[in-house]
């Protein structure tokens, strides 16, 4: 590959254009250049306009961004209304259930308290002096025994 290169740089001109050359394009010989000039009469009137930007000032940005943030601010006072009136709702319907679900509580207390006495009498049968259902603290407030309730874990 070296062999074929020579030491050399060759910077002469071509000898013959290659632009004119026989054999370029097809054989064809080059076409001298032709100034291309405009149509008869003219060319038609080219229509324009000047541009016109839109005309919104500062003014009209200000009023646009004051306008949406009262619109989001009167959404926003709407929604902690609604808000809130649910939240009220909610907490006067679990104030009215209250009597309802504390009974229901007592309820299963005192069954629970019932069949925890009846499992202490029976345990607690052999020993002397035992009184069932006697409270353990020497206090006079009232201090609810553990009771487990559901799934009879005392038996």
């Amino acid at each position: 590959f070296f062999i074929f290169m020579s030491k050399e740089a060759n910077f002469q001109r071509p000898l013959v254009d290659p632009r004119n050359h026989p054999d370029a394009n097809g054989g064809r010989m080059f076409v001298p250049y032709r100034q291309e000039l405009p149509p008869p009469g003219g060319y038609p009137e080219v229509r324009f306009l000047r541009y016109r930007p839109w005309n919104i000032n500062g003014y009209w940005i200000w009023g646009g961004f004051l306008l949406m943030t009262l619109y989001g601010n009167y959404k926003i006072y709407r929604r902690c209304n609604t808000i809130r009136e649910q939240t009220a709702e909610k907490r006067t319907n679990r104030i009215a259930l209250i009597p309802y679900l504390q009974a229901e509580t007592d309820h299963f207390y005192r069954l629970d308290k019932d069949r925890w006495n009846e499992y202490e009498a029976t345990v607690m049968a052999d020993v002397d002096g035992w009184e069932v259902d006697k409270s353990v603290y020497k206090t006079g407030k009232f201090v609810p025994n553990r009771v487990q309730t559901k799934k009879g874990i005392f038996f």
